[in-house]
């Protein structure tokens, strides 16, 4: 099984057995990499997005902590009707002027002050740049016209 498929099928087994109150157990994947889930019910309407820009955790730990959180939205009669979308964080850069985002491909970041925000790049496609921001820093709670924050771009490779 591939790289991919086996992230999705974590993704989905570890659902599952939240939401089932069922054990289950999990290999790592050997590699620490930031991580976005976003559940869709049957309608493919978005019920939740969660996950970490970066982590410290193996992949597979970094996917349980998420559906820990995920699950609470999903009912047993939903869970058949689940798709997923899973962000894999790749390219965190601090972004040093606006003129290098490309909401083509960027996600954003904004930190200040303890205060967060996170956009996915699928989110923020092809948006004018100060749309972008606006999106990122309401997030986070902040006016865009805050002082000392930190932005970073990122990329991601998608599993569908």
């Amino acid at each position: 099984m591939d790289f991919n498929a086996s992230v999705l099928l974590c993704c989905k087994q570890a659902l599952e057995a939240q939401v089932l109150q069922k054990e289950a157990h999990f290999e790592p994947f050997g590699q620490q990499r930031g991580i976005f889930i976003t559940l869709y019910d049957y309608e493919g309407k978005e019920k939740m997005s969660l996950g970490f820009y970066h982590t410290k955790l193996d992949l597979k730990d970094a996917i349980l902590k998420i559906v820990y959180k995920l699950a609470q939205v999903v009912s047993k009669d939903e869970l058949q009707g689940i798709s997923y979308r899973i962000d894999l964080v790749k390219n965190l850069t601090k972004m040093e002027q606006i003129s290098t985002i490309d909401t083509t491909r960027h996600g954003l970041i904004v930190e200040s002050h303890g205060f967060l925000g996170v956009v996915l790049p699928f989110i923020i496609h092809h948006k004018p740049v100060q749309e972008a921001l606006e999106m990122v820093y309401t997030k986070a709670g902040l006016l865009v016209e805050s002082q000392e924050v930190t932005i970073y771009t990122f990329e991601t490779d998608v599993i569908l």
